[in-house]
């Protein structure tokens, strides 16, 4: 069983009273950090205090460096080919496949690694085409007959529905299904219910399916008077590498305005089999991406891109030797940063920084792709022009990276005016061979 370390951070940044107009986050509750398994280490307060070192940089807990990252290749991505590959067995943490949304929402596609369609599955009233609505019950490898799909249904305020072969039954009745995170290549999720109290407070509840039962179990409440509720963001259960493990953020609820990433804040461990949670991240932080393995976490200041004074960079955080590495955006990009997405060797993550205002009289939000390793050393800026030029998108402003095909081939993708017709895209961690690979949005991956 793979232990983490894990090391909360400590720091000293401008709250978030004035962050977008937002209302105050709450003071978070004391949460349990003696679990059996964990551990939480401060930083040291030299580290911790040191807000304006020239950037990028890394810093260490006593910790030897990490190995070293492999020199990058130039070589060009294979084309396409009409011939479907034979199956290999794939790393741990390798997809074999991803599922893109129709724009629509109707619909969902598997694909395979080389962007060849496998199976197209029905999912009618779907609220919302993403990996948080949407998941594969099981493996795909090479096919993906007789493979069941979950998704989220609009109707009583959100339910759960089930499709296999094409018979779509209610899995989950609701109401107030708000997201799940289904654990990768398994046939078991979480979903968290969220609706608001008499008093204005919004309440979520965090529930475990267990497939073999046929039941689900709660494991997890939050109550919050400022409309923060429990947003999964991994889910490991017990077959998996790092079993029974969720990883979540608290994300604000019923809002709207010019939003570019999601507003959340801090990063809790939940732990099944202790039923203990751990404070990773305190709220002062906004995770926007976790590595598959959940060795590495990536984050901003909670109110990056809306407050002066607030230090725009994304910082990665090995959570298990404590190495720290800022990096800063690059300038003018005022909307800060989200997105991340890691490699599944952990060699690379990418991201997505912002500027301007999608809802302003004349709208001028412009997005940028950013790939570096994990010593903050930038392989790629990648504009979304530049990645959209291989899709038929008109206009386009959106460049979001979603994942990573292999441990050299990132997926983006690509919005514009007509925001329920994106595309994916396919481009190595050096920016060279930038290529279509599907219609529609990001909707998850699949696992052998």
């Amino acid at each position: 069983m793979k232990k983490h370390q894990l090391l909360i951070i400590i720091s000293a940044l401008l709250g978030i009273t004035l962050a977008c107009n937002l209302p105050q986050f709450p003071t978070q509750p004391d949460f349990a950090t003696d679990a059996p398994v964990h551990q939480v280490v401060p930083l040291t307060p030299e580290i911790a205090a040191n807000t304006d070192v020239p950037l990028p940089t890394i810093t260490q807990n006593n910790v030897p460096p990490t190995v070293a990252v492999a020199a990058p290749t130039t070589a060009p991505i294979a084309a396409p080919t009409d011939t479907q590959p034979a199956p290999v067995a794939l790393p741990a943490y390798y997809p074999s496949g991803f599922v893109a949304v129709a724009g629509d929402q109707r619909s969902v596609t598997i694909y395979n690694l080389q962007g060849q369609p496998l199976a197209v599955v029905r999912t009618p009233g779907m609220s919302v085409g993403s990996p948080d609505s949407v998941h594969v019950m099981g493996s795909v490898a090479g096919s993906a007959d007789n493979v069941p799909v979950i998704f989220i249904n609009m109707e009583n305020q959100g339910r759960i529905m089930h499709n296999l072969n094409d018979q779509i039954t209610v899995l989950i009745p609701g109401p107030d299904v708000a997201n799940l995170r289904g654990s990768p290549g398994e046939n078991t999720f979480i979903f968290t219910n969220v609706w608001r109290a008499n008093d204005g407070s919004a309440i979520s509840q965090l529930y475990v399916y267990n497939p073999a039962a046929g039941n689900t179990t709660q494991v997890h409440e939050w109550i919050d008077t400022n409309s923060t509720v429990i947003f999964p963001l991994v889910f490991n259960s017990a077959a998996a590498s790092n079993p029974n493990e969720i990883w979540l953020t608290h994300r604000l609820w019923g809002i709207g305005g010019d939003i570019v990433f999601p507003p959340q804040e801090g990063l809790f461990y939940f732990d099944l089999t202790t039923q203990q949670e751990t404070l990773v991240l305190t709220v002062d932080f906004k995770p926007i991406g976790l590595s598959p393995d959940q060795a590495w976490v990536a984050y901003v200041p909670t109110d990056q891109g809306c407050s002066e004074g607030v230090k725009l960079q994304v910082t990665l955080y090995d959570l298990i030797s404590g190495l720290m590495v800022q990096i800063p955006l690059v300038s003018g990009n005022d909307r800060g940063a989200g997105y991340a997405a890691f490699s599944p060797d952990d060699r690379y993550v990418a991201w997505m920084e912002g500027s301007g205002r999608q809802m302003a009289e004349v709208p001028n939000f412009t997005s940028l792709v950013r790939v570096a390793d994990m010593n903050g050393n930038i392989f790629a800026n990648l504009p979304v022009g530049t990645l959209a030029s291989v899709t038929g998108v008109a206009n386009p402003t959106w460049a979001k990276p979603v994942g990573w095909l292999d441990g050299e081939t990132l997926i983006v993708e690509i919005r514009g005016d007509d925001w329920n017709n994106p595309a994916l895209v396919r481009v190595r961690f050096d920016g060279s061979g930038i290529a279509y690979l599907a219609q529609g949005g990001f909707a998850g991956f699949v696992y052998p």
